[in-house]
């Protein structure tokens, strides 16, 4: 009886810890918990985030070449398209002197500049662009929605977690019942 008594309070705590809080005062929610610590958690990931940004750590899990071959194809076409349609639009006279080759050329110079220009571009802005300022903004809407997530996807993501502590529930409401009966023999 008491291994159920343990199984089921552990499973009202799993159930009223992912539910919306409802208003009722003293409920416990993770959701209420979290969003009365948001502030201090935006502040620790922040400070977290600007210390990497200061040693240099976090512009490493960016590696520029592998953005440039993926930006490549893009950045390709919109010359390709300048060179070919916009470039004779705003100045005629060159437009007529340059034909498929010339265009070629030029396309495969301008790639290879913006091949070298690229990485210092992204190193440059992960050394200076990104700061505290820019950070606090985009970490509270990312901290915002990561609580939510977690409310919404919580019971299915820590699915295994929770039945694991509904079943240690049953396990203590055992003990605790053995140790009754223990204690009333005992008595007796």
């Amino acid at each position: 009886m008491s291994a159920l008594l343990g199984w089921l309070i552990m499973a009202a705590f799993c159930y009223l810890l992912f539910r919306k809080p409802s208003g009722f005062p003293g409920q416990l929610s993770l959701e209420k918990v979290l969003l009365a610590r948001k502030d201090q958690i935006i502040t620790l990931v922040e400070s977290g985030l600007i210390k990497q940004l200061e040693e240099g750590s976090l512009k490493n899990i960016v590696n520029p070449d592998a953005a440039y071959q993926q930006l490549n194809p893009m950045i390709e076409q919109h010359i390709d398209v300048f060179l070919r349609h916009k470039l004779k639009q705003e100045i005629p006279m060159i437009g007529s002197l340059i034909g498929d080759r010339t265009i070629s050329q030029l396309k495969t110079v301008f790639m290879k500049q913006l091949e070298e220009l690229f990485p210092q571009v992204m190193e440059t802005y992960f050394e200076k662009a990104i700061t505290k300022t820019e950070l606090q903004p985009i970490l509270e809407r990312t901290v915002g929605r990561a609580i939510h997530y977690t409310i919404i996807a919580g019971p299915t993501f820590f699915k295994g977690e929770l039945r694991s502590l509904q079943w240690l529930g049953a396990v203590f409401g055992f003990i605790i019942g053995l140790l009754q009966l223990l204690l009333i023999l005992v008595m007796l």
